[in-house]
């Protein structure tokens, strides 16, 4: 019996470190739907707005946070623009803005 026990405790131990993940790939996709991961260049036509500190693009009903690190939003509010940029979690990394 004590052998039985101590097989199944060292098989628990070795497989524990098991990965469903192929060998060489990691799995680093937390989210609940990986069909909705953004990846790529995304374009959005909308209105600027500022929610407190975050600039927003409102596309019809919905907005979507968009930052940069070079572009300065502020000029821009409550005009109608173009934005392209990439995600990053749920903000749109704008790179170009055109009016």
């Amino acid at each position: 019996m004590k052998t039985k026990l101590l097989l199944l405790g060292v098989s628990i131990f070795v497989f524990a470190g098991c990965s469903s993940a192929p060998t060489g790939q990691s799995n680093t996709n937390t989210s609940a739907s990986p069909s909705t991961q953004k990846v790529g260049t995304t374009t959005k036509t909308g209105k600027i707005i500022l929610l407190g500190k975050n600039y927003m693009i409102q596309t019809g009903g919905s907005q979507q946070a968009i930052d940069s690190y070079n572009l300065d939003f502020s000029s821009y509010v409550g005009k109608t623009v173009t934005v392209s940029g990439q995600f990053s979690g749920d903000t749109l990394f704008v790179t170009k803005v055109t009016e």
